[in-house]
């Protein structure tokens, strides 16, 4: 599942034995671009900690999102980028705050473009009263997406048994924020995890019981459920 998640990596650096953490914090972690809209988000990047931190950031363009493995590709020249993010570093005091400016370049035509922004905070020197200390930095990965002129899911549903297959037949992606299971009378409901099914993507969930399951969708800012 690649449902856009907040953390992505949990970086240890073991000099001790009492826990000194780093904090960041973004405004938002999801960037939705739809075609017709700005083409400019600013995204406030704040330190909640007690050091200073140094955070370099990073786009990465997403090839074929809807494989099980999709390819990442570091966008390193601002000049040809798809995508700009602007600043690529940023130092933030304790308590301190900075905009961070995103900007799209090559708008979508067909199908979604889909990018991660990273924010990696760079290791500098436990500082700690105690004889031992570990600083733990985790590192943010925005998801970006960019939608073409008449972007439209064509999410297809089938259901054999207790097995329910997704198969997203359009050219923009759809958010299954999560799937509710009851009885007849609606009660002893069951919830299961949702996905983002990119342009192409299949996903198969086994459901726990037999009823009818109700299926929690979102296409940007337009929500639906609906029942199989």
């Amino acid at each position: 599942m690649r449902f856009s998640a907040l953390l992505t990596s949990l970086f240890f650096i073991i000099t001790a034995f009492f826990p000194v953490h780093a904090d960041m914090v973004l405004s938002k972690v999801i960037l939705d671009f739809d075609a017709g809209s700005k083409l400019r988000q600013d995204v406030e990047v704040k330190n909640t900690g007690k050091e200073t931190l140094y955070i370099s950031v990073k786009v990465l363009k997403i090839i074929a999102p809807h494989r099980k493995k999709p390819k990442r590709r570091e966008l390193r020249n601002p000049r040809s980028a798809g995508l700009l993010v602007s600043p690529n570093r940023l130092k933030l005091r304790p308590g301190q705050s900075k905009l961070l400016r995103i900007v799209v370049r090559k708008p979508a035509t067909r199908k979604d473009l889909i990018y991660r922004v990273t924010f990696k905070p760079q290791i500098g020197k436990v500082k700690s009263n105690q004889p031992l200390a570990v600083k733990i930095l985790i590192a943010y990965d925005m998801l970006v997406i960019v939608r073409p002129p008449n972007a439209k899911p064509k999410l297809r549903v089938k259901r054999s048994g207790r097995t329910l297959t997704f198969h997203n037949a359009g050219n923009t992606n759809v958010l299954i924020r999560k799937l509710k299971q009851c009885n007849g009378n609606k009660s002893n409901c069951v919830e299961l995890p949702g996905n983002r099914l990119y342009a192409r993507e299949r996903w198969q969930v086994k459901l726990p019981k037999n009823g009818k399951v109700d299926v929690y969708q979102s296409i940007g800012t337009n929500h639906s459920i609906k029942q199989y």
